[in-house]
């Protein structure tokens, strides 16, 4: 059937338009029909697939023909009335109609049925179930909707197979609702201080090494307000138009993010989170304050055979080679590691070089996998060079002054003047005053050439006229080697705009510290003292976005406060930053860390003589502008540290800081003492005092979970919760405890208080029992400590029945579930897995066979887990997390205190607990989310059970270290003996005729400790010494020579010493009185070991040559003089073998070898009574049968 022409109206511009009903509007408008709308939603939404797939959008021509088939459509349905969303549904059907599926997605509404709304209302349908942490009620409903039309947009948004693999279920996009809101928040040149591999550096996000959207690093930790933080991921998206803010502070520091970020705020109250972009001027935000955490361990060398491979593209290493190494090669033959060159060669995968080996030279990349694979650690005698130049430096590349102070420079004035096709690598300080101190630096500290050039006059031409200047002085130096180390062993780029702090600034000593600092400020600083208005000011200017940010952060973390100007913000001009500091305690702090290495400083010291002490104040982070902003690349990024990916990722500091709310665990011990103040102060809420009956403890601890709740965004909890709750049900009977611990998960589950009139997202840590660490503790309840002072004496392990039967009520209140038959989301239940219950207390078991047993309760966890999958369980198997004896004690003892273990073997060694550390990590270690380093070492040491009073060897598993800003204390003992501790350490105190355990900070003179009166602890007792074995134990297998006949040093025609030696009394005596009188030294080839008595110890003198003779086989060279007798021994193989034993070399470094804690006690008397005879200058002679 043809259709009939319909009628038209005129135009008074003679224009013909079709009579069609008005427009309804989303907003409500009614409007005229307009087809040239059509065209521009079309053109304006279809340029959304650029954004999301890289594709083209609609052009003019396409969106008229569109438009003009929606119209026909509409003509031919003859509909009466029209609206916008039903426009926009047959502006879709057409799209897909003409195969423009992609356009479709980006037009299309997204939304929800009335009846699955409904159903969400209800709780019923598929959102019912898809987020356990919900409950139901009217705000969850709100967002439920929202979340599922999020999900829908966010699927269109996404490339249609990937949108495809979700639906099938072939990948899983976590948290969709939030893909296109939640991360992704931080421009790519932000400045983020991380540690890596045990090394602090700053990164920026753009440089990350990115495969796809997401990169894993293995070992990347984030600076957060509590230490370093694991960082599990980092993530980026394309970033869209319009999406970033700057904001900007009354310091000058600044912030580029997308406006959904969570900035911390400074308010009355307290902290308050908002999001970037409702942050307003005259806010306080937080900045971050002086910390030591920004400084790493102290590196004195750099090892370049590990850094070079690193660092450098492996094209540019071709031609760097090691030299010097034939010894090395031939060491890993000659002790059977390799069967020849040859095989090393195919060892390492490459065709075999025979000059390599004999020359002693191989290409450093390879050469770092040599060492890598035969476990070559000492390489002192080697270095590295390129091909065609004699300039080489050592393999161990020492830290200089001259060098720091040369880094800093170039930092400041430098700039790489090469070109790598030419072969042309050199570097140039441009500097006036400095510039022949800079060329010695440069010879010195590199071994390489330094010209000098400039400072003739030139001329130029200014404003039409020609004039005459002296062109600046230059310093060229490097050589490929030495532009390899600045350029990425240091990490310096290329380009002022470019510039960045070396990461080896971040573990620098103060010392050195203090010489780049003088030399950075001295090359692009200035400071100008102003008598008459008594002030100072110190300036450091760079075009540098990245060296501004990190140079603000190292100076802050130190204690220093810039302010910074931004100049010539201009698209013509590059943006000058201006890191100004004043003010006396600013200057004052300054001049303990740099100084200006030229007249300049004279107005820092003027300053500081002049002016007193003024009354600075701490600098307020104000707000004074929140601008748009332009991102600085195609993409934005966001920092997940180790947890579940929400707000709890964001808790790191980036640029000027950033912080976000961690989770939370409190003590229910705080309340049971000081009772509840639910705001925290007392001022607007009623204050109660301790709880003395159960169902106020109860109660107690529901509120005050509740009231957290408020302050925080994550979850909360309690440790040890049932364990701390047991003293207030002593002796009540199962059913009334079963009808409290119902109150309080109702009670958790019924407290509308959190984000959105939720329920407290909340968790409580359950044990099966009493925890060993707890029983023997002094309860906290009823606003008493029960330790015998307080109140009377009362333990955790006196409630081992209240907790049993508290674990089962919880248990089966929450498998029986709600009145509706529903799981109990909240608390979750953390089922503490430890080594306490894993084997049953048997004893307690037959007194109380009413009682469910450990087996029994963890079966309930178990049920619980497969009916509701509610429980989550923590693993404290592990020897490192510490169960039932605290978990994972950190930072306790100095570094450098001495700490006794048997190793495999048996053998008691002593070490420095920081030397344990270094070579426990050589085993492997991992990093926990606090900064704390746990290295693993299956080792036993001395300990004490203070119930019985008895030593034994106590296996241990780990060594732990973290960076620790406090004081310490040091106890001293009348004995003279002492130990440095943290003030929180544990120590065990003699009071009321036992031991108890207290902190070091606790301590009073007078206190009684209990020290180790006797050893015997060593597993195996040493008869013979292995020479060869504990000379290569220390480093020296390069050294020596093993033959049939006995060990000797390389190159040796002397004899040297038999494979064993017995230890004996002779070589007891001999130890003893190094000991006391000892010292060994080398210089070239010539090795010593002397041993030096007074002029009256002659006989001693006598007696010590005689034990050389009989143990050793070495006749001494005995000399006497008015200062007293020498007994000395020039033998490298002796020096090398008192080394090995851990003798020491000089008075100052002397210690007690290893070995004596290990052999007969009658050997350990001759070694004391030589070494008090010799010490103590006692009577000559040794007594036949002596022991210690």
């Amino acid at each position: 059937m043809r259709l009939a022409r319909k009628s038209t109206q005129t135009t008074i511009f003679g224009e013909f338009v079709p009579v069609l009903p008005k427009v309804r509007t989303s907003r409500g408008y009614l409007l005229d029909w307009d087809r040239n709308r059509i065209v521009r939603q079309i053109m304006e939404e279809s340029r959304l697939v650029e954004v999301f797939y890289g594709y083209e959008g609609a052009d003019e021509e396409t969106a008229q023909d569109i438009a003009r088939r929606v119209e026909k459509k509409i003509q031919m349905l003859g509909l009466q009335s029209l609206s916008g969303p039903l426009i926009r549904e047959i502006v879709n059907m057409t799209l897909l109609e003409r195969g423009l599926t992609s356009y479709r997605n980006v037009c299309t509404r997204v939304g929800t049925p009335v009846f699955d709304a409904h159903l969400i209302d209800v709780g019923r349908g598929f959102e019912a179930r898809d987020n356990a942490n919900l409950q139901e009620n009217a705000e969850t409903s709100h967002k439920k909707k929202a979340d599922k039309i999020s999900k829908e947009q966010y699927l269109l948004q996404l490339p249609p197979d990937l949108a495809d693999h979700h639906l099938r279920g072939d990948l899983h996009i976590h948290d969709l609702e939030y893909f296109g809101t939640r991360p992704f928040c931080i421009d790519g040149s932000t400045a983020i201080p991380v540690r890596t591999d045990n090394r602090i550096r700053s990164i920026l996000p753009a440089e990350l090494p990115f495969s796809g959207d997401e990169w894993r690093p293995e070992d990347l930790s984030a600076l957060t307000p509590k230490g370093w933080r694991r960082v599990s991921k980092v993530t980026r998206r394309r970033v869209n138009p319009g999406e970033m803010i700057r904001i900007r502070t009354s310091s000058g520091r600044s912030l580029s993010v997308t406006g959904e970020h969570r900035i911390p705020v400074q308010t009355r109250d307290g902290m308050a989170i908002r999001r970037a972009d409702e942050v307003r001027a005259g806010d306080t935000l937080y900045g971050i304050p002086r910390t030591d955490a920004i400084r790493g361990e102290t590196i004195e060398a750099i090892d370049l055979i590990r850094e070079l491979p690193a660092s450098v593209p492996a094209h540019l290493l071709e031609n760097v080679y090691v030299r010097g190494a034939e010894e090395i090669f031939a060491d890993v033959v000659r002790i059977g590691k390799a069967a020849s060159y040859a095989d090393i060669s195919r060892a390492l995968g490459v065709e075999h070089q025979k000059q390599w080996y004999t020359r002693g030279i191989m290409p450093v990349a390879l050469f770092a996998a040599f060492s890598r694979r035969y476990g070559i650690r000492n390489y002192d005698q080697v270095t590295i060079g390129v091909t065609g130049s004699g300039n080489e430096l050592p393999a161990l590349f020492t830290l200089t002054p001259e060098l720091i102070r040369l880094l800093g420079l170039f930092v400041a004035e430098g700039n790489y003047n090469a070109s790598l096709e030419a072969g042309q690598y050199n570097l140039a300080i441009t500097e006036n005053a400095l510039a022949p101190a800079i060329q010695a630096a440069a010879c010195t500290s590199l071994n390489t050439y330094a010209t000098l050039t400039g400072g003739t006059p030139d001329t130029t031409t200014i404003y039409g006229v020609e004039v005459e200047r002296n062109r600046a002085l230059q310093v060229y130096f490097g050589g490929k080697l030495v532009y390899l180390i600045f350029r990425y062993v240091f990490g310096i780029p290329e380009g002022a705009a470019g510039k960045r702090l070396p990461w080896i600034v971040y573990h620098l000593d103060d010392v050195l510290l203090h010489e780049f600092l003088s030399a950075l400020f001295t090359g692009d600083g200035s400071t100008y003292y102003r008598p008459e208005k008594s002030d100072c000011i110190v300036n450091y200017t760079t075009t540098s976005p990245a060296l501004r940010q990190e140079l603000a952060l190292l100076l802050t973390a130190l204690g220093i406060t810039p302010h910074i100007v931004e100049l010539y913000s201009e698209e013509e001009r590059p943006t000058l930053y201006r890191l100004q500091l004043s003010g006396r305690k600013n200057i004052e702090t300054f001049a303990r860390y740099a100084t200006f290495l030229d007249q300049r400083q004279d107005h820092i010291d003027g300053f500081l003589s002049a002016v007193k002490e003024g009354q600075g104040r701490e600098r307020e982070e104000t707000v004074v502008e929140t601008s748009p902003t332009e991102p600085t690349g195609e993409y934005v990024y966001d920092l997940f540290l180790a947890g579940d990916g929400t707000e709890e990722s964001h808790t790191f500091y980036a640029s000027d800081g950033l912080l976000i709310h961690n989770c939370q665990d409190w003590d229910l011990r705080y309340f049971f003492y000081y009772g509840l103040m639910p705001d925290g102060n007392g001022t607007k809420a009623s204050v109660a005092g301790p709880a003395k009956r159960a169902e106020v403890a109860v109660l107690h601890a529901v509120k005050a979970l509740g009231s957290a709740q408020t302050n925080f965004a994550g979850g909360q909890g309690y440790y040890n919760f049932l364990t701390f709750m047991a003293p207030f049900f002593e002796g009540m009977d199962y059913e009334e405890i079963k009808q409290l611990m119902q109150m309080f998960v109702y009670e958790m589950t019924q407290m509308m208080v959190a984000r959105g009139g939720q329920v407290v997202f909340s968790s409580v840590q359950l044990s099966p029992g009493v925890p060993t660490l707890w029983k023997d503790k002094p309860c906290v309840y009823r606003g008493k400590v029960w330790d015998g002072e307080q109140a009377p004496l009362r333990t955790y392990g006196e409630f081992e029945r209240e907790v049993r039967l508290l674990f089962k009520a919880l248990m089966e209140v929450m498998l029986e579930g709600d009145y509706w038959g529903k799981p109990f989301s909240f608390p979750k239940p953390e089922i503490s897995i430890e080594p306490d219950f894993l084997t049953e207390n048997e004893e307690f078991n037959r007194k109380h066979p009413d009682l469910p047993t450990y087996h029994d309760l963890y079966l309930m966890t178990f049920e619980l887990a497969s009916k509701y999958g509610t429980p989550y369980y923590d693993n404290q198997i592990p020897p490192y997390r510490g169960a039932g004896e605290g978990i994972s004690c950190y930072q306790c003892l100095a570094g450098d205190e001495l700490v006794p273990v048997a190793d495999s073997d048996g053998r008691i060694i002593v070490r420095a607990i920081s030397d344990l550390f270094d070579a426990a990590a050589k085993n492997g270690r991992r990093i926990d989310p606090f900064g704390t380093e746990l290295a693993y070492y299956d080792g036993k040491a001395p300990s004490i059970d203070f119930t019985t009073l008895e030593a034994s060897l106590r296996p241990f598993h780990g060594v732990m270290r973290q960076r620790y800003m406090g004081d310490l204390l040091r106890i001293t003992l009348e004995s003279g003996r002492q130990i440095t501790v943290t003030p929180d350490h544990p120590v065990y105190v003699l009071n009321g005729g036992r031991f108890v355990r207290e902190t070091a900070g606790d301590l009073e003179p007078g206190d009684y400790l209990p020290v180790m009166k006797a050893g015997g602890f060593s597993e195996t007792q040493v008869t013979e010494i292995n020479v060869a074995e504990v000379i290569a134990g220390a480093g020296y297998a390069d050294q020596i020579q093993v033959t049939e006949d006995g060990v000797k040093t390389r190159g040796a025609r002397r004899p040297g010493l038999p494979r064993t030696l017995p230890v004996s009394r002779d070589l007891a005596a001999f130890l003893g009185y190094y000991l006391a009188a000892g010292s060994s030294d080398h210089s070239g080839r010539q090795y010593t070991v002397r041993l030096s008595f007074a002029g009256r110890e002659a006989g001693l003198a006598a007696d010590a040559a005689a034990c050389i003779r009989t143990v050793l086989g070495y006749e001494p060279k005995v000399s006497e003089s008015a200062a007293g007798t020498e007994v000395v021994v020039r033998s490298k193989l002796i020096y090398l073998l008192v080394d090995a034993l851990g003798c020491g070399s000089s008075a100052g470094e002397r210690s007690v070898p290893d070995l004596l804690f290990n052999i007969d006690r009658t050997l350990v008397g001759d070694y004391l009574g030589a070494a008090f005879r010799a010490g103590g200058r006692g009577t000559p002679g040794r007594v036949p049968g002596a022991s210690g």
